[in-house]
């Protein structure tokens, strides 16, 4: 336990440095499952103010990656359960998803593999320049690319290969194998 603390303090003490030269919000993440925040203004820095920590639970800091898929337009189910976090850009869509590992499922018929870390860009009813995601077809692994959904359909395109499916087989996200 001393050392857990002691290990906080230290992240909570090289965060200060970091935010006093930069003068803007750090974030470090504990292995207690919580975040801590450190913050400052600008002027209150530049004056050697002390920056304020405070502790909060990481889950209500942001929506899951579910939630950004369903608020994009996606069924939650187009990723497998158990993501360990995401990185997203709203500025131009890019994306990165962590899962605790390589994965495979069975979805509608269909092997689908998800690599550890999945790349792309996320627009409105839009997944483009996927990475990290594919569906064997025959023997073959083959990378899908791009997600479509409109209306009720989600369209998946591999290679040349494109399937459409009902988007209501994706409510639920499936467990790896």
């Amino acid at each position: 336990m001393a050392s857990i603390v002691k290990n906080h303090f230290l992240l909570a003490v090289v965060a200060a440095v970091l935010l006093a030269a930069t003068a803007s919000r750090v974030t470090v993440t504990s292995l207690a499952n919580t975040t801590t925040a450190i913050s400052t203004s600008g002027r209150a820095a530049a004056a050697g103010v002390p920056a304020r920590v405070a502790n909060t639970t990481a889950a209500a800091a942001a929506p899951t990656v579910y939630d950004m898929l369903v608020k994009y337009g996606f069924p939650p189910g187009i990723l497998p359960a158990g993501a360990q976090g995401y990185t997203l850009n709203p500025d131009d869509g890019s994306f990165q998803v962590t899962l605790p590992g390589d994965c495979v499922v069975d979805v509608q018929g269909y092997k689908l593999r998800y690599r550890s870390q999945i790349y792309g860009n996320v627009h409105a009813g839009s997944i483009d320049g996927l990475d990290g995601v594919s569906v064997k077809i025959a023997i073959v692994w083959v990378g899908i690319h791009d997600v479509e959904v409109d209306g009720g359909d989600i369209t998946f395109h591999a290679g040349a290969i494109s399937k459409s499916s009902p988007a209501g087989g994706f409510q639920t996200s499936p467990s790896c194998q």
